[in-house]
């Protein structure tokens, strides 16, 4: 069962925490008691990336992110306790140029025109390979940038 934490004033905040002490304390308590198969969620879905990243440098974590469809980038930081985690989430869309220029650079090659490349490209292999044929898809090349 999950329950949702409409009340986000600070009593209802502070309500929240009292209980996640009291069932810590019971379950120190009650070492027999079973636990979870899954570890509860504390997950707060935000509005940006940008507030993701400020986050993680605030707390000192690692920013990841990856992509979930053609459109669509996942970008989170979690903040561990032990087993359990307070993580920040946000889903951003992006357009092709971005997802090619960001695989690009997980890669390491240079994207640019076509129309600027010479006779001669060096074409990646594997899943770089991949990243390049999506960028000719849209009339760019790609390279390893170390040559």
């Amino acid at each position: 069962m999950h329950v949702q934490t409409t009340d986000r004033s600070p009593e209802g905040r502070a309500a929240l925490v009292e209980g996640l002490r009291k069932l810590a304390d019971w379950l120190a308590e009650h070492p027999s008691v079973k636990l979870p198969l899954y570890m509860p969620d504390f997950t707060v879905y935000v509005g940006s990336a940008e507030y993701v990243e400020a986050f993680a440098e605030t707390f000192g974590v690692a920013v990841a992110s990856e992509f979930t469809a053609p459109d669509k980038e996942k970008t989170w930081a979690s903040l561990p306790f032990g087993p359990v985690s307070y993580d920040v989430l946000t889903y951003t869309t992006v357009t092709d140029l971005d997802r090619i220029q960001r695989l690009a650079e997980q890669y390491g090659l240079e994207v640019f025109p076509k129309s600027s490349t010479p006779e001669l490209v060096e074409v990646p292999v594997g899943l770089a390979g991949d990243v390049a044929a999506l960028a000719d898809s849209r009339d760019l090349r790609c390279r390893d940038v170390v040559r």
